[in-house]
């Protein structure tokens, strides 16, 4: 018999983890046509009775034990474990939850034959939290290519919480879009149709499937297909509990998505004259592109993502200070990268600052993303010749969607590389 765990959260969760005791429960995941089972979400409990059975208090005990990565790989192996055991069809997929970090790092050594077989004989689908992709999005899009390198699909959950995870839709370019549709009838009217428009944009845009949460109702399933969802989960199609064997061949899967992977951290101009070609031009020039998209970032009505490469903090004079604070109250995530910027103070911006010797502070580049417009300004430094306003560069723009998107991609991967 199992030795029973301790009362305090923190003490009990070691217990846990030390005897690889969590459970693993399984709600099944529908196509909302015909209420075909097409996969399951595998969630995680403690042991019965103990004061970690909550899975909240289970993740919190964990991450205050500093123990929460190990906590998300056994729930992985334990998921893999009992999924593989119910013989579940290849088409049939197994939603598991991660942190992005715990992506990013190794498993334990016992876990590795379920890991393993996670990876090579389970169709599986990471859950990436709005939450960890709006606070540390470098390590979310890091977390979501680690996720696809092992054959995974990627899956964002509680899209629409914030204004945040739609502007960054097209950048993480998940699989699967998750909506909640208690979080969603807490909007008001305007809001919840912004986070429809947005999410069927991208939905069309890519061909992600998207799925609606706490469908509880036959009502809740209108409301699920009008936010343009074609799978569902929720009490009204099963409460969380075990998984038998199963052979159901499902007959709508959900599908993976083609994510072009950009390698190792190049810089925008990079990504983007790989398939442009660049014409030289003055300072004086790149100032008044630089405005025009800054113009049509702001007057778009959707959320917006807008990266600013800006070389040093030297070139942030006083005035566009207050412009890039202007664009953030307005846009949906803003970040300016260059050296020197630790000192910088703009309200709503995102600071990055970088070694001086980093390539991306040669570079002059505004990229903007979002549903109704998307365009990148990449300019690289000659590094010859001409001083302020007539200093030379080499430069390329385009409104091409997927190029710019990879723009974006590559520029928030500096994000976390401070110097």
């Amino acid at each position: 018999m199992d030795e029973p765990v301790a009362a305090d959260p923190v003490a009990a969760v070691s217990a846990v983890l030390d005897r690889r005791q969590v459970r693993t429960v399984f709600q099944p995941l529908v196509h909302l046509v015909d209420a075909e089972v097409v996969g399951y979400e595998a969630l995680s409990r403690g042991p019965e009775g103990s004061a970690v059975e909550d899975p909240l208090l289970l993740l919190d005990a964990a991450r205050r034990a500093g123990r929460l990565e190990e906590l998300d790989w056994l729930c992985a192996a334990a998921a893999s474990h009992t999924a593989h055991g119910a013989r579940l069809h290849p088409s049939m997929t197994i939603f598991l939850n991660f942190k992005p970090e715990t992506l990013m790092g190794p498993y334990p050594e016992d876990m590795a034959d379920d890991i393993r077989r996670a990876r090579s004989q389970l169709r599986i689908v990471v859950e990436i939290d709005e939450e960890d992709l709006r606070c540390a999005p470098a390590v979310a899009l890091q977390a979501a290519s680690r996720a696809r390198a092992d054959g995974w699909g990627v899956a964002l959950d509680n899209v629409g919480a914030t204004p945040v995870s739609l502007a960054l839709l097209p950048v993480l370019h998940p699989d699967v879009v998750k909506l909640d549709l208690r979080l969603l009838a807490e909007h008001r009217d305007q809001d919840a149709a912004e986070i429809e428009t947005a999410v069927r944009t991208y939905a069309e845009m890519s061909g992600a499937a998207v799925l609606a949460q706490r469908v509880e109702s036959d009502e809740d399933i209108l409301s699920a297909r009008a936010f343009g969802a074609t799978y569902g989960q929720g009490w009204r199609y099963g409460r969380p509990g075990p998984l038998t064997a199963d052979r159901h061949v499902p007959l709508a899967p959900f599908g993976l998505l083609r994510t072009p992977e950009i390698g190792l951290v190049p810089t925008p101009f990079e990504v983007v004259s790989r398939q442009r070609e660049s014409a030289p031009t003055e300072r004086r020039m790149l100032d008044r592109i630089t405005s025009v998209i800054e113009h049509r970032a702001v007057t778009n009505g959707a959320p917006t993502v807008l990266l600013a490469c800006v070389h040093d903090a030297a070139h942030l004079d006083s005035a566009t200070r207050v412009a890039y604070r202007d664009l953030a109250r307005q846009a949906s995530f803003t970040a300016v990268f260059g050296a020197h910027m630790s000192g910088v103070d703009l309200a709503d911006v995102h600071v990055v600052d970088l070694a001086p010797t980093e390539p991306l502070c040669r570079e002059w580049n505004l990229i903007v993303v979002g549903p109704n417009y998307s365009g990148a300004l990449v300019a690289r430094d000659r590094g010859e010749g001409g001083e302020g306003a007539h200093h030379r560069y080499d430069h390329i723009v385009t409104h091409d969607r997927e190029l710019v998107v990879q723009a974006a991609r590559s520029v928030l991967r500096w994000i976390g590389r401070q110097g």
